[in-house]
């Protein structure tokens, strides 16, 4: 009977120790787990989308394929995919599938104004870091009143002076998009009155010429973009600041809230403070008291328990962590969003 007893002892730990396992799984899905984990992701970085609006007419050859072809095959080599809008309305939800939007009185509207609701949806689109927006104005011979009514929303007003033909552009502020530029050469272009929560950055005449807001850059003309006058001075690397700063747009935020215990937690938005297991654990705070994952190759669990070198993995995007708290805890998380493979 001894030798017995012996024999049958190590099934029954297996057993319990299986049971121990789909427990401790079973609890920790019952806390928070977010969409990623079933989601197919890719940390290597898209295309960023630019939408070029020609709905309410773009003036004789003022196209993105005909006059702006230069800029648009430059932006391209460097990861940018601009699509044409030439039928709206612009709506929500088609903006939300792209980072920037570019209007402007030669470009978008030479016949008309957007609608009221479609200022609405820009302006939001914009302001609460859907994306970001790149607006031309023109001299006083252009229809700037179709423009002004969206500019307007962001203390901007279009075609105040006339430039009187090409102008070298050489007093500039600090900001980004005016880096390393010394000069740039506007055509037959008109200065703007700029109120908050907009603020110049380039002055033609003491005039604002150039300005900025969060997520916004307005510029007092569009030929300089052109291809016949892109390579001129500094314009072509002006181009490239203006579109590579407005990619970089409004970090949305995300917050998650883990109960008491073990939540099943991925990663809902691309959040650059998060590479590890030990800041994963500094975002989440205090209450944090261990983040596992499991081991795909090893087949086994890894544990992390912060404040300890140990097991500090890797956090990546679409893994599923289970997390510990022993107090309820709100986390922000603050990036951009993940760009999803849907092959």
């Amino acid at each position: 009977m001894k030798k017995e007893k012996v024999k049958n002892e190590k099934p029954r730990k297996k057993i319990v120790f299986v049971i121990c396992i789909v427990f401790i799984f079973m609890l920790a899905i019952s806390g928070i787990a977010n969409a990623g984990v079933t989601e197919t992701y890719s940390e290597e970085s898209e295309a960023v989308k630019v939408l070029w609006d020609e709905s309410h007419g773009a003036h004789s050859s003022y196209k993105l394929n005909e006059r702006f072809l230069t800029i648009r095959e430059n932006l391209e080599i460097s990861g940018f995919q601009l699509d044409e809008f030439t039928t709206g309305p612009i709506t929500a939800e088609i903006l939300s599938n792209y980072d920037i939007l570019v209007v402007g009185t030669l470009t978008s509207n030479w016949n008309s104004s957007h609608s009221s609701a479609e200022i609405t949806a820009i302006t939001d689109y914009v302001t609460y870091g859907g994306g970001s927006l790149l607006m031309f104005g023109e001299n006083t011979d252009c229809p700037n009143r179709n423009i002004n009514s969206l500019a307007n929303r962001f203390g901007v007003t279009f075609g105040q002076s006339d430039t009187n033909g090409s102008v070298n552009i050489t007093n500039f502020g600090t900001h980004e998009i005016v880096d390393g530029i010394n000069s740039i050469i506007l055509h037959t272009g008109a200065t703007m009155d700029v109120r908050a929560p907009s603020t110049a950055v380039a002055w033609y005449n003491n005039e604002s010429i150039v300005a900025t807001y969060e997520g916004a850059v307005f510029i007092g003309d569009c030929n300089w973009l052109c291809n016949e006058y892109i390579h001129e001075e500094d314009n072509l690397q002006f181009g490239e600041n203006v579109f590579n700063w407005l990619a970089k747009g409004v970090p949305p935020y995300i917050t998650v809230d883990l109960v008491t215990g073990y939540n099943l937690l991925s990663l809902p938005i691309n959040d650059s403070s998060v590479t590890n297991a030990s800041t994963l654990a500094t975002k989440i705070g205090v209450n944090c008291t261990e983040i596992v994952k499991w081991d795909s190759i090893k087949q086994r669990y890894v544990s992390y328990i912060p404040g300890w070198t140990v097991n500090d993995f890797d956090i990546r995007a679409g893994e599923g962590y289970f997390v510990n708290v022993n107090n309820p805890t709100t986390v922000v998380f603050t990036g951009v969003p993940w760009r999803l493979n849907r092959a």
